[in-house]
């Protein structure tokens, strides 16, 4: 519920639409909380008991299931249903593929209490002048993010990419980078299935959930200054091959959830 007080009464209202109509409801691979007050405590707990089927994406969203009393058996500990996806050729992979080294930026608009554009930019500035390397900004959420992605290139003489293109495009762009720097959930899921290391900007407790899963060392906190985020930037790049090898050891247990979500939504 930190994303906004409608978020938790909308999806539980459409499961509960679904009942009252005896349309099966299934939650599919899904990440479960914050849920910060008692009343979307009682609506989870009300439609996730009612579901015909429950596979959540981390442990944190399963422990949080028990705590808030839903007590049932057969819930299932899955992976993001983005790590069965394939990489698919775009005109913005190809033009990313043609740069030397890059790191690619998947930001999105927070309130952190002051404005931190300024200080981004500066960092994205001295990625490209002390380490030698390209910067993209990509918008994943395009109707949220592009506006910031925009700015912020402009600012750093970077390139933006808006990403209104399938997610097996979208995977196939983010392949390209040597290096993500992620606060969207999405941009870190497609980076670990590509084989491209991370450093995290922690936004929501489901970015720490999966950096423990796919062993992303470099996570920082929502706000963190440009000078601390480039400093981590800069030791990140530095082992990034290291950093990769040591991510592929858990993709594959990870794309093996991802088809076993699949095939229990679908029997």
């Amino acid at each position: 519920d930190v994303t906004g007080r409608l978020t938790v009464p909308y999806y539980t209202g459409v499961m509960a639409i679904a009942r009252a109509l005896r349309v099966p409801v299934a939650v599919y691979a899904q990440g479960l909380g914050p849920l910060n007050t008692g009343f979307a405590r009682f609506l989870v707990k009300t439609a996730l008991s009612g579901a015909r089927m429950v596979s959540l994406r981390d442990s944190e969203s399963v422990e949080l299931l028990r705590e808030i009393g839903v007590a049932r058996d057969d819930v299932s500990l899955v992976a993001d249903p983005a790590f069965a996806l394939a990489p698919k050729d775009s005109a913005a992979a190809r033009r990313i593929e043609n740069r030397e080294g890059v790191v690619m930026f998947a930001l999105r608009p927070w309130e952190v209490g002051r404005d931190i554009t300024a200080e981004y930019a500066l960092c994205a500035r001295r990625i490209r002048v002390e380490l030698g390397v390209e910067v993209v900004f990509a918008a994943f959420q395009p109707s949220a993010d592009l506006a910031l992605a925009k700015e912020m290139a402009e600012l750093s003489g970077a390139m933006a990419v808006s990403f209104d293109m399938t997610p097996g495009q979208a995977l196939g762009v983010v392949s390209k980078a040597q290096l993500i720097v992620g606060m969207r959930l999405h941009s870190l899921i497609f980076a670990a299935s590509a084989g491209v290391p991370a450093v995290a900007i922690e936004y929501d407790p489901k970015v720490r959930a999966l950096c423990e899963r796919v062993g992303t060392r470099h996570l920082l906190p929502a706000g963190v200054d440009g000078d601390t985020l480039y400093d981590t930037i800069a030791r990140a790049w530095s082992v990034r091959e290291r950093l990769r090898a040591e991510q592929a050891l858990s993709v594959d247990e990870l794309r093996e959830g991802a088809r076993m979500a699949t095939e229990q939504v679908l029997s």
